[in-house]
């Protein structure tokens, strides 16, 4: 049987073994294990901020097929979710403020300025690390924003090469808004 299984994995070419996929879906576990585990005046200052919904966000798995179909049939331009012939679903901020228990300031976020990457990298386990032993302040919160972005709001922004995110909020001299 050693022989056989030799023959099988020669016609497999070395880079089809190599190339990693992605889970099939995101999972919200790490991010709601992590978030309440953190102490009542960080839970507080979240809330502050205006996230605060998220501290009671409860869905455990989120399907990539679901996800990726819904941003497919999201039509920027109008604002809307197509979901059929003549079936439209209108979606704005206040939708998803109320979904998501973000509230909406009406106010847009411009990127004035690119700034050459940092090449910082971080992974969950330094984030998470920082949650629990960061005092309340702006590195805390940003380091939240990162958090919940990585394991929650936008789970493949990382793999997809989009830095200028993370840069924005790592820069130093970027304040966090409180609402």
């Amino acid at each position: 049987m050693a022989p056989e299984r030799r023959k099988m994995k020669e016609h497999v070419s070395r880079t089809c073994t190599q190339d990693k996929l992605p889970k099939s879906y995101c999972s919200g576990k790490k991010f709601i294990t992590a978030i309440a585990c953190l102490a009542p005046e960080k839970q507080q200052a979240i809330k502050e901020m205006g996230f605060g919904g998220l501290l009671i966000f409860a869905c455990r798995k989120l399907r990539y097929v679901l996800c990726g179909w819904l941003i497919s049939q999201y039509d920027f331009t109008y604002h809307r979710l197509n979901m059929g012939t003549n079936n439209t679903v209108f979606v704005n901020e206040e939708h998803v403020s109320g979904v998501m228990g973000i509230p909406s300031t009406r106010v847009d976020v411009v990127i004035l300025k690119k700034t050459a990457l940092s090449n910082r990298t971080c992974t969950l386990r330094v984030l998470e690390q920082n949650l629990e032993n960061l005092p309340v302040c702006d590195e805390f919160l940003k380091t939240f924003l990162i958090f919940s972005c990585a394991t929650l709001l936008a789970p493949n922004s990382k793999l997809e090469g989009i830095h200028d995110l993370w840069e924005t909020i790592w820069d130093g001299d970027v304040g966090v808004q409180r609402n």
